[in-house]
């Protein structure tokens, strides 16, 4: 039987022994079909796909620009939960927002995906917390007995953990189970925490889209192959990946903007007019 082979698409410019960006500003060897995305010539292969997008790019630096400037207006008083737990979720929120720009320019699409998801459930705590002061007490106090309680189980059914079955280990076990018949511990699902929010949108739409890279599923790796007009498979696509990328990462400034109105809700920052201006300007690219 005779079997098709594929091959790793190599990209035209490895032709060239040197080449010179458009802007003429360095010489250099091609890198990309040998180390990928840690080399240099992934910028100059990325530099039109930004040109084109330039209104976007401008758009998500601002954003970040100024919700990094927000966070020094962030006024956390000293034993106060509740505001602790929403500038250390805002902080988590904006290093997710800067690291799906930074795997934007570079091209890595699939990435820049999983962290907007990433970035999304970071958010639905934070919204809740800007309207429910009592919420941080429930969301931590009882996910932290959860995740102990998850661990002593596996602890005492799982053989990796045999070593570890001690006598106070399994007292906490007891412990932490009866807590749980009586309603005293529970997990906390994307779904109600995004109901919570008022963010059940969100979760049907977005996360949904967003988990189909999140895990590793037949239909996630659709995005590694390249097909002709008939959908027969002609090579792997080893990157960039562009598809969608716009779309990721206005979604991504979209949902950083809806933090900015929770944080400003829980400190009193007044953000109101400009994260309108910002969602206008998300809008009106997405016409």
């Amino acid at each position: 039987m005779l079997v098709k082979s594929y091959s790793f698409k190599q990209n035209s410019w490895l032709n060239c022994e040197i080449i010179k960006n458009s802007r003429g500003e360095r010489l250099m060897r091609p890198d990309f079909d040998e180390i990928g995305f840690l080399g240099q010539q992934i910028d100059d292969i990325m530099e039109s796909y930004l040109k084109e997008n330039t209104d976007v790019f401008e758009l998500i630096e601002e954003i970040s620009l100024f919700g990094n400037q927000a966070k020094y207006k962030l006024n956390v008083q000293a034993n106060e939960r509740r505001f602790i737990a929403s500038a250390s979720l805002y902080l988590k929120v904006l290093n997710c927002f800067q690291s799906t720009i930074i795997l934007a320019k570079k091209g890595l699409g699939v990435e820049c995906a999983i962290l907007t998801r990433s970035l999304l459930e970071a958010v639905f705590p934070l919204k809740i917390m800007s309207s429910n002061k009592e919420f941080t007490e429930e969301f931590f106090g009882s996910n932290h007995k959860s995740m102990q309680l998850k661990w002593l189980n596996a602890i005492f059914t799982k053989d990796t953990f045999i070593n570890n079955r001690t006598k106070a280990n399994e007292e906490l076990r007891e412990i932490l189970q009866k807590e749980k018949l009586e309603d005293k511990i529970r997990d906390f699902k994307v779904e109600e925490l995004a109901s919570r929010a008022d963010m059940e949108s969100y979760y049907q739409y977005v996360y949904r889209v967003l988990s189909d890279d999140v895990h590793t599923t037949p239909f996630s790796l659709y995005s590694y192959i390249n097909t002709d007009n008939n959908d027969n498979i002609v090579s792997f696509n080893n990157g960039p990946i562009t598809r969608d990328l716009k779309d990721y990462v206005l979604t991504s400034a979209s949902i950083v903007l809806i933090a900015l109105e929770s944080i400003s809700e829980i400190f009193d920052l007044n953000f109101d007019d400009k994260i309108k201006c910002f969602d206008d300007r998300i809008s009106k690219i997405w016409q």
